[in-house]
């Protein structure tokens, strides 16, 4: 009999709000996350990772009604009015700190931080109705993509019990040269293509490779494009710990599309 697992999955989350605003560019993303709802029926918890949050040392969220942190400025009043009401879990984030602990990897309880947009956003799109706990943990800013995989490897025996594990970022994140392909009214598909091909090759090799192949993203053709090496490629840590919990069998694209700019973008169940 086939087990039967709580996903693993990497979200492209778009640009700040603008995939819950039905902002054009960031449509089809928002399109892709509305469509994804019915995959978490069943799901008993979401531990969801963050481009947004990062430390040196793994933070968990571990509040009950954890707040939602607009970490975005710039937007029209109604990017401020979101509200996202599902439960913290703080005994699923003790047992994310207790697996983590016995892989080795240190990590704190934070109970009063909020959820940034890289949860909210795609999570109320996600699953609107906001009926199953959330715990977010953040990723380490080191950006050390063989980390982040081994955080996933840590957590992954959670999708036995039914708790989904989220990676929430970007496969691309040159928001200076996707800004400015916008304004000229260009698109920059042909510049990020390459980069995303890899990319999609990687994730869709079996567990050995696939992990083997991300520890070495920097590799990739035209990876400090997508990724200029100022700190953007923590939008690619999440991918690495949803690939770290994910099964042995390759991991299946399940979007593929554009965002702003026209930079091509993903996303992956793992």
């Amino acid at each position: 009999m086939t087990e039967i697992l709580a996903p693993a999955v990497f979200f492209t989350h778009g640009a700040g709000p603008l995939p819950a605003l039905d902002e054009p560019e960031n449509a089809p993303i928002g399109a892709f996350l509305r469509s994804f709802e019915p995959q978490f029926d069943g799901v008993k918890g979401i531990v969801i990772f963050s481009a947004h949050w990062s430390n040196e040392e793994v933070n968990i969220s571990s509040g009950a009604s954890p707040e939602l942190y607009f970490d975005y400025h710039g937007f029209p009043p109604a990017a401020f009015e979101f509200r996202y009401p599902a439960p913290g879990n703080p005994s699923l984030a003790a047992e994310v700190k207790d697996l983590l602990a016995a892989a080795g990897i240190p990590s704190t309880l934070n109970s009063t931080r909020g959820w940034d947009h890289g949860v909210f956003i795609p999570l109320l799109l996600s699953r609107p109705k906001a009926d199953i706990p959330v715990v977010q943990v953040s990723i380490k800013n080191n950006n050390v993509a063989a980390d982040h995989i081994a955080i996933g490897a840590a957590i992954q025996s959670l999708r036995k019990k039914g708790i989904a594990i989220v990676g929430s970022g970007a496969s691309f994140h040159n928001m200076e040269a996707a800004v400015g392909a916008m304004r000229a009214g260009k698109s920059m598909e042909r510049s990020s293509i390459e980069f995303e091909k890899a990319v999609r090759n990687a994730c869709c090799s079996p567990k050995v490779e696939r992990n083997e192949k991300l520890a070495r993203w920097d590799e990739f053709p035209d990876a400090r494009f997508a990724y200029p090496d100022d700190g953007s490629e923590d939008h690619f840590m999440p991918l690495c710990v949803a690939s770290g919990a994910g099964g042995e069998r390759p991991g299946k694209v399940i979007f593929e599309g554009m965002m702003l700019g026209g930079a091509c973008c993903s996303a992956f169940r793992f």
